[in-house]
């Protein structure tokens, strides 16, 4: 999971918001958050503006229908290379967890395709780092 939004019911909640800032890229990535038990949080999915302005996604408290509140944020960039800064606002801390894991894949094939799950010949790539602060 990228982050947690809650605690145990009626603690404080660590994250308020996830901010985005598209850093270079020309087209809009897509952000979808889920919680670890697969609750879609509302508000997602949302669309990353390219001005170079701030997107904050809120994260409602509680999450309706999450037993597990930690969350699962998935970018989703289209046919371009983008670098998008991602942190946390609000709460009880701010920045990234303890312990963030960046899980990234990609592909790319000799014919166009739209999809990784291609019947073609697709070459997948899969990166799963757990990084300390």
């Amino acid at each position: 999971g990228c982050g947690a939004s809650g605690g145990p019911p009626g603690g404080d909640q660590l994250f308020r918001l996830i901010s985005f800032i598209m850093k270079s890229g020309t087209l809009s990535p897509s952000v979808t958050v889920r919680t670890l038990d697969n609750i879609n949080v509302t508000g997602s999915p949302m669309n990353i503006t390219t001005d170079g302005l701030i997107n904050y996604f809120v994260i409602p408290d509680p999450i309706a229908g999450s037993t597990d509140e930690r969350l699962r944020v998935t970018i989703t960039a289209p046919n371009d290379f983008i670098t998008l800064e991602v942190s946390t606002a609000g709460g009880v801390q701010t920045g990234l967890p303890d312990y963030p894991t960046i899980d990234a894949s990609g592909c790319s094939a000799v014919s166009t395709i739209t999809s990784c799950n291609a019947s073609a010949e697709v070459y997948k790539r899969r990166l799963n780092i757990t990084v300390p602060k």
